[in-house]
């Protein structure tokens, strides 16, 4: 039986798996559409503050630890 045929003939496997899919795609776009840009903002400001000797600035808001480990 083909994996096709086997999602048709079970609607509980067809929406478990529709399920699954959509959280590990949420999950990549949640990384790569929020956390990405915040942390390679936090990258360009340290690397202006090496470049110019300043102290590197961070939003009032923003946590301290911000990656993706």
């Amino acid at each position: 039986m083909s994996l096709a045929a086997l999602l048709a003939a079970s609607p509980a496997l067809f929406t478990g798996t529709c399920l699954v899919l959509g959280l590990v795609v949420g999950s990549f776009l949640n990384v790569v559409i929020h956390r990405l840009p915040v942390m390679l903002e936090r990258q360009w400001r340290g690397q202006y503050a090496d470049l110019y000797g300043e102290a590197p600035t961070l939003p009032a808001a923003a946590p301290e630890r911000y990656n993706l480990v």
